[in-house]
């Protein structure tokens, strides 16, 4: 046949180009489609782990935040009676008080202001004391375990003892409502 006819030379050089020719044809139908498709799910698989990793790390994130607020949560959220949290609002002034010997002549709760989302709880107090027994108070209340806020302050000076001012402050609570 035709295979016959031809010289050694040519039969190598045809049966080389054959090779080629399939190789060719192997590798454009077969194996270039292949490896494409393997690269492409590299990639898909890389950007996975990728937001993956990502997710992780917010839910560790979301997870610590949670604790967090569950901590802060029982503070601001009221469960117990009004009365319980004005007591507790009001035993919270007169222990700092003590502490930072401050002299409290009035300690009174004024009426509690509801609406839909949260309770305000206003104290009125006053106090006879120097300034920088005032600072001290000042300091305390701001590192309650309460998170109480001074609303509104005056202050005069006593004119009957020199270095004593009176001091007038509307002190608020805030619990939000479940």
């Amino acid at each position: 046949m035709i295979f016959s006819s031809l010289s050694k030379r040519e039969k190598i050089i045809l049966l080389i180009t054959v090779l080629i020719i399939g190789v060719s044809i192997l590798w454009g139908i077969i194996l270039e489609p292949f490896v494409r498709k393997w690269v492409e799910l590299d990639d898909l698989i890389f950007a996975k782990n990728v937001k993956l990793q990502k997710s992780l790390r917010l839910l560790d994130k979301y997870e610590s935040n949670k604790a967090e607020y569950k901590k802060y949560s029982s503070l601001i959220k009221g469960k117990e009676s009004d009365e319980r949290h004005m007591a507790a609002i009001l035993t919270e002034i007169d222990q700092l008080a003590r502490r930072t010997s401050v002299y409290v002549t009035v300690l009174k709760p004024n009426a509690i202001k509801n609406t839909d989302f949260y309770q305000k709880f206003i104290v009125e107090v006053e106090l006879d004391t120097s300034i920088a027994e005032l600072a001290k108070f000042f300091y305390q209340l701001e590192k309650s375990p309460e998170i109480l806020k001074v609303e509104d302050m005056e202050i005069t000076a006593r004119s009957d003892q020199k270095g004593t001012i009176r001091c007038r402050l509307l002190i608020s609570k805030i619990l939000f409502q479940e």
